[in-house]
């Protein structure tokens, strides 16, 4: 799984343009560009990208508004560099769609939002192109750096391996949207591509690799689907902050729900991750609901991956929680720690491993600990069924926010007076 893992991320490293921010003058003027529709009120551009390339050399926060259609350009399309920002708006996604025809001789990208701290995308489509099955030059359908995307949904049904939905650097968002790429890839797919500092809110993500986290990424309300040996979320380094979610595993095997884990040989990287209100279903053979590893070598150094498990649920891995600390280096090993807590969740306890090698230390400690079998509504419905060991089982201070269909957290799910959250994504709600 690792192998094929850090193959794909590898080769993303030259997909990014550096996005520049100018200093915008107060009071300069905004303006309008309008590509195929008649609804819009502005300046008529022939084409997305003439548009874009007018707003970039125009102070001010500009408008593209784009019709109902799906435009091609060759080499994708841009806002790289501008004077200042841009709110790129389609008619809604399936109605406006952005897409190229593809070069398997180099790697491209369909739309990139590079500049401006307050240029966005939102209500539009973007495609990307289908190619051969194996193709080490892989394509981005999004690429965000300090910019955000709402409303947005990124799809390759016949793209194949080694692409990447989206890409975000800088402080950037994907909110309210959908990355849809094939989940079985001999060189994996990556749904979403975190860098620095990401937010990925009320989103579903079905990828070989559903998110990797990079660096800072905070994860709320969103549904992760990955494929066979892939984690649905995967933090090499960096804080990761997962809430109110659903991991669905599926029946592949070999993959893992939230890992920390960076084997790579020097990688002297803190991973942390904090996961609150989770669900983590399905997995195959050889699956993973939490696994938590430091276990690279590390000449002169150490490593560190610490994870915490809240108001969570782990229910179908093969595993529950792997945690493994060990290093192997002949050179002054230092000492890697692998640790996680458990606070008001519910797992299999005897489906976990805990292990420390030479040069490893760690544990799992749990507090309160919810036992028993937990019951979903359906089999692809994993919303507490009445009676769940899940209702009302999780930490009696939580309190506020909205579980993952945007309904109230905290409900008295099993009528007893009693008003305390529940496990997992879903909070049970009463008539």
């Amino acid at each position: 799984m690792k192998a094929g893992r850090l193959g794909s991320l590898g080769l993303l490293v030259g997909l990014t343009a550096v996005g520049i921010l100018f200093a915008i003058p107060s009071g300069a003027a905004a303006t309008t560009y309008c590509v195929n529709d008649p609804s819009c009120v502005g300046t008529t551009e022939a084409h997305v990208q003439q548009a874009l390339d007018a707003a970039g050399t125009h102070l001010g926060f500009d408008t593209v508004r784009v019709g109902q259609g799906t435009y091609a350009r060759s080499g994708g399309y841009c806002y790289c560099g501008g004077n200042g920002s841009v709110d790129l708006i389609g008619a809604g996604q399936g109605s406006t769609t952005l897409t190229m025809p593809g070069d398997v001789n180099v790697p491209e990208r369909v739309l990139g939002i590079l500049s401006g701290a307050t240029s966005s995308v939102e209500d539009l489509t973007v495609k990307l192109p289908n190619e051969p099955a194996f193709n080490l030059n892989g394509d981005t359908g999004l690429s965000l750096n300090g910019t955000s995307a709402d409303a947005v949904n990124v799809n390759g049904p016949g793209t194949t391996n080694n692409n990447t939905g989206v890409l975000m650097d800088g402080t950037a968002s994907f909110t309210g949207g959908a990355v849809s790429m094939p989940q079985n890839a001999s060189f994996p797919n990556t749904g979403i591509f975190n860098r620095n500092v990401g937010t990925v809110s009320d989103t579903t993500v079905q990828s070989s690799l559903g998110i990797y986290a990079g660096d800072s990424l905070t994860v709320n309300r969103a549904r992760v689907l990955p494929g066979a040996g892939q984690p649905a979320i995967d933090d090499e380094g960096g804080a990761l902050s997962v809430h109110n979610s659903l991991i669905d595993l599926g029946g592949f095997d070999g993959g893992a729900g939230i890992a920390l884990a960076n084997p790579r040989e020097g990688a002297v990287f803190t991973m942390t991750a904090r996961a609150d209100h989770v669900t983590i279903v399905g997995g195959g053979s050889g699956s993973v609901g939490l696994e938590v590893r430091a276990t690279a070598s590390i000449d002169n150094g150490h490593q560190s991956a610490t994870a915490t498990l809240n108001n969570s649920v782990i229910h179908g891995p093969a595993t529950s929680i792997d945690r493994e600390a060990e290093n192997t280096s002949t050179t002054s090993p230092g000492t890697n720690a692998a640790n996680v807590t458990t606070n008001y969740s519910s797992y299999g306890k005897f489906l976990q491993t805990n292990t420390n090698g030479p040069h490893g230390a760690g544990s799992i400690a749990d507090n309160h600990f919810v036992s028993g079998v937990p019951t979903f509504v359906g089999p692809s419905d994993f919303r507490p069924a009445a009676g769940s060991i899940l209702v009302d089982s999780g930490d009696p201070h939580f309190s506020g926010g909205t579980d993952l269909n945007g309904k109230p957290r905290v409900v008295d799910g099993d009528g007893n007076g009693s008003v305390i959250t529940d496990l997992g994504a879903y909070e049970r709600q009463r008539p």
